[in-house]
């Protein structure tokens, strides 16, 4: 068990998100006077800046800035060739929190996260924490799984045995220097499956949320990690009614229509035997 972090420990809630939305705002009203809050977003060849909007810190990060900091992190990181997704996108989280290094621990958040209750007194329930990562659905994963065939590394036989699920976790400080440093020394992966590898390799503390505090629900030995409220797909047009419970992939109506219409020719296509 982790032992108990220091209550003058700076925190950031950050939420990952390409805009400044209804959701941003709400967020942002729990948390005013409380924690600091940003909006992070990552606009491939758009225009990197650090600006308040309406009061909101927004971050935009395009690839030039992550390549002042993983410009010589290869195989993680290429200026060609290359792609956030899927698997990278902890690239900007990482920055984030080496830019913003006066913050102890770092909250990030993707915007098809959703949690039906005060999300500033969520955080609070692992305040007195000093675990390197907090993440959900930290599982053993089997053979089909394919993150793992992305996984590199200098040290043989490193990889972990457990994936973490990242729309939602937080973050320590020593933990992003720690991975920023094994992606320079040619660690590589998609990160659900790099993060817990460095981590445990460097006998740093791994901990699924759901340990702390009852907050979700998922099926770990499912792919899709469902039925349950916070898991990979399929998605959800809507949080679901139970108070002080996280919920994932929570997606506007447009998405969810072509999520679901997607999926659904997938599995036409299964039953007729069609690849």
């Amino acid at each position: 068990m982790a032992n108990q972090a220091n209550s003058v420990n700076k925190t950031c809630f950050v939420l990952f998100s390409r805009f400044i939305d209804r959701n941003a705002r709400k967020l942002a009203k729990q948390f005013a006077g409380k924690t600091d809050f940003c909006v992070l977003t990552y606009d491939d060849a758009g225009t990197a800046k650090d600006e308040h909007v309406n009061g909101i810190r927004h971050v935009v990060y395009n690839r030039k800035s992550l390549n002042t900091l993983f410009g010589d992190s290869a195989p993680k990181f290429a200026m060609e060739n290359w792609a956030i997704m899927p698997g990278n996108l902890d690239l900007c989280h990482l920055l984030f929190a080496h830019q913003n290094n006066h913050y102890d621990y770092m909250w990030f958040c993707e915007d098809d996260v959703r949690y039906t209750g005060d999300m500033a007194l969520f955080i609070q329930k692992f305040a007195q924490r000093d675990d390197a990562l907090l993440a959900t659905n930290y599982r053993s994963f089997g053979s089909n799984w394919w993150p793992q065939n992305s996984y590199k590394s200098p040290v043989a036989n490193s990889m972990s045995d457990k994936s973490v699920f990242l729309p939602f976790f937080r973050l320590s400080k020593a933990a992003a220097e720690t991975i920023i440093s094994a992606y320079a020394s040619g660690w590589s992966g998609h990160h659900e499956i790099s993060w817990p590898s460095v981590l445990r390799y460097n006998n740093m503390t791994v901990t699924d949320i759901n340990q702390v505090t009852d907050c979700y629900t998922s099926t770990p030995q499912s792919l899709g990690m469902g039925p349950g409220s916070f898991i990979y797909m399929p998605p959800k047009l809507f949080a679901g009614i139970k108070k002080d419970t996280l919920y994932h992939p929570v997606k506007p109506f447009a998405e969810y229509r072509t999520r679901k219409w997607r999926r659904m020719k997938k599995d036409i296509k299964k039953v007729i035997g069609r690849n």
